[in-house]
């Protein structure tokens, strides 16, 4: 039996499932669950951002976390929501699980091919918030 051809969307999809669960099992060994690692990477790719800001982009989120829910990993003060120093420390701790995940996953394919990927991708995802 030979497998269908896929839709570029299909393709998208199938592809993003497969990479969610291989990061979800990444997060798993780290004892994150992925509503809070959303949240850590979001306030760490984008910097301290107003609580009502931040409260979007969770909701952009399949999971999504409360500011509560995050306990000494951020500070809120001053209506500004921003990583704690325990907070830091997780993500760096966790990035490097995924990272290395992610560099065996990708060795695989020719890193013109990735790159490339890599660009496509960045223009499908759009300008950052």
């Amino acid at each position: 039996m030979s497998t269908p051809a896929l839709t570029f969307g299909q393709q998208l999809a199938f592809a993003g499932r497969t990479l969610t669960r291989g990061l979800n099992e990444t997060l798993a060994t780290q004892g994150v669950d992925p509503a809070t690692w959303y949240a850590l990477i979001t306030l760490n790719t984008y910097g301290p951002m107003p609580v009502e800001r931040f409260r979007e982009e969770l909701e952009q989120a399949p999971e999504s976390a409360s500011i509560e829910d995050l306990g000494g990993l951020v500070d809120l003060s001053d209506g500004v929501v921003r990583l704690s120093e325990a907070g830091r420390g997780r993500v760096a701790t966790v990035r490097a699980a995924v990272q290395a995940r992610t560099d065996r996953l990708l060795a695989q394919f020719d890193s013109a091919d990735v790159e490339t990927t890599r660009r496509v991708l960045q223009t499908l995802a759009g300008p950052t918030p």
